[in-house]
């Protein structure tokens, strides 16, 4: 009997340490997801002048499951407190953001009345700002289209997220503006006011 249960012992340790293993090596990826997201990916939009993304709550959960299958189950709570900054933090930001996009109107500085905007798209297109000191410069991100009119012809303005003209420009009709913008813009008309 004592031969059985040695084994049986031996056995239960190795699958301990498989499980512990592959605990530790999942976590490992989870830190290293974490990194991406948090470091590089930031750093990485900086030196290429454009957005990169890493994938927020991914190396949380990696990080969670791999620490609950070590026997130091309490560093679970590390790969947690990603996931709690993502609900706090982030996930508000979101959904005040979306709302604000919804019931979003034209500007009221813009020459011209509003005839025609654009639904919100996180990047129609994108526009080289103004030259830094440095010698770099600013990736502007056009977000909406508005066309107006004034004197007889229309106005295609490109707005950033925080609606300031990127950029505009005169044409003679509706269409010609359409077709400046970008192909992927869905149009809505501008609603007048009671």
């Amino acid at each position: 009997m004592d031969m059985y249960s040695n084994k049986a012992d031996l056995n239960g340790i190795q699958v301990f340490e498989e499980v512990t293993a592959l605990g530790l090596v999942t976590a490992a990826l989870g830190l290293l997801a974490i990194v991406m997201t948090y470091i590089l990916a930031p750093a990485a939009s900086k030196k290429e002048g454009h957005f990169v993304s890493g994938i927020p709550g991914v190396g949380g959960i990696l990080m969670t499951i791999g620490f609950l299958l070590t026997p130091w189950k309490i560093l679970a709570l590390a790969g947690a407190v990603e996931l709690i900054y993502i609900s706090v933090q982030i996930v508000p930001q979101i959904l005040l953001l979306t709302a604000d996009y919804i019931n979003w109107a034209p500007p009221d500085d813009l020459e011209g009345e509003p005839v025609m905007f654009t639904s919100y798209k996180n990047r129609y297109e994108q526009i080289k700002g103004d030259d830094l000191p440095n010698g770099g410069y600013m990736i502007l991100p056009v977000v909406r289209y508005v066309i107006a009119k004034s004197s007889g012809i229309y106005i295609l303005y490109s707005l950033d997220m925080a609606s300031r003209v990127v950029k505009s420009g005169s044409y003679n009709t509706i269409e010609e503006c359409k077709s400046a913008a970008s192909k992927y813009a869905k149009w809505k008309e501008v609603k007048p006011e009671n």
